[in-house]
């Protein structure tokens, strides 16, 4: 049952950043802005929810967390729970982690993209 939550989420973040891309594109005459936009709602709505569930001012059920969160997030934009971990980790003064994660995301993703390109265009 919860993969359907999720599943449903994630279609309904997707549709959005699907949106927001064609918004973007129309409105900036070919510079692309999307992605900015979907990790800046998505992160914001993830950091809302984070904020409420650990505040104890409101009960985030498990169902919800997964259709906002993992589901709508995710499908929007995965940098939302790369935020959203990064926080808990400078919450917890794990500096060096911090750093590390970020600059392996960063290097790392960016060197895959490379890789996969060259290795189609080589081929």
């Amino acid at each position: 049952m919860n993969y359907w939550i999720v599943f449903f989420g994630g279609g309904l973040g997707a549709a959005m950043r699907y949106g927001l891309n064609q918004l973007a594109f129309f409105q900036s005459k070919g510079i692309w802005t999307s992605t900015l936009w979907a990790n800046l709602i998505a992160s914001l709505v993830i950091g809302i929810l984070s904020a409420l569930s650990s505040s104890g001012k409101f009960n985030i059920s498990q169902n919800s967390w997964l259709f906002l969160a993992t589901g709508f997030c995710g499908g929007l934009s995965t940098f939302s729970t790369f935020g959203l971990e990064l926080f808990h980790w400078i919450q917890t003064d794990k500096w060096l982690f911090v750093l590390g994660y970020i600059a392996l995301n960063v290097v790392l993703c960016t060197a895959l993209i490379a890789l996969a390109s060259w290795l189609i265009q080589t081929t």
